[in-house]
């Protein structure tokens, strides 16, 4: 689960000097690195190292239960990986902290996130247990925000047999695939303070 202690993630800045023209270029990508050494340009040094937004929420997919799992946590990524997961990717980067937790719930088959913590509380009266926070809302800058959808076919009201119930995502594309397959929308879940990176190929 969340921990305030995690440092922030970092991207190298690096700089190239073309030999031909004077010009310096600065860029974070590797690739784009290497292709401007392959065509002449000079690799010279990291420029800076510029703090990324926020951490990485990683999110992974059971293909037998239909249940997605998002988890700061490395340690727990990777042994949902061995258990035959499939990890997806990024799903976002979530704040160090906020004055708004996203709070963590498991039925025994189905995990549930949330900022409400009246639904929080009444989930916790209706069996489930309350696993703390898992990590935060962005609450400064609300210009990232995470679409959650509801699966009809799931009866949440079962303790043990709701598994998949709700995804979340911040792509609007795969919000309105979902919403379009009969799922229904329940607006926005909460707000990232960065960008995810999903692999490619990676379904709803």
């Amino acid at each position: 689960l969340h921990s305030t202690s995690r440092r922030q993630r970092q991207m190298c800045i690096r700089d190239r000097y073309n030999p031909n023209s004077g010009e310096h270029f600065y860029t974070a990508s590797e690739y784009e690195r290497d292709h401007l050494v392959s065509v002449g340009w000079v690799y010279e040094r990291i420029g800076w190292v510029a703090p990324k937004g926020g951490s990485p929420v990683y999110r992974l997919y059971n293909p037998n239960a239909g249940e997605h799992h998002y988890t700061l946590s490395t340690v727990e990524r990777d042994s949902l990986v061995n258990a035959g997961w499939r990890y997806e990717g990024i799903g976002w980067r979530a704040p160090e902290t906020s004055s708004a937790p996203v709070y963590r719930l498991y039925s025994g088959t189905d995990h549930h996130y949330t900022t409400s913590a009246y639904e929080r509380d009444s989930l916790v009266a209706s069996g489930w247990r309350y696993e703390g926070i898992g990590w935060y809302s962005e609450d400064a800058i609300k210009d990232k925000p995470l679409y959650r959808q509801f699966n009809p076919n799931v009866n949440i009201e079962a303790i043990h047999n709701n598994s998949g119930s709700h995804n979340y995502t911040m792509s609007y594309d795969e919000h309105s695939f979902l919403v379009g397959a009969g799922w229904r929308g329940e607006g926005v879940a909460w707000y990232a303070a960065g960008e995810g990176a999903l692999l490619p190929n990676t379904d709803p």
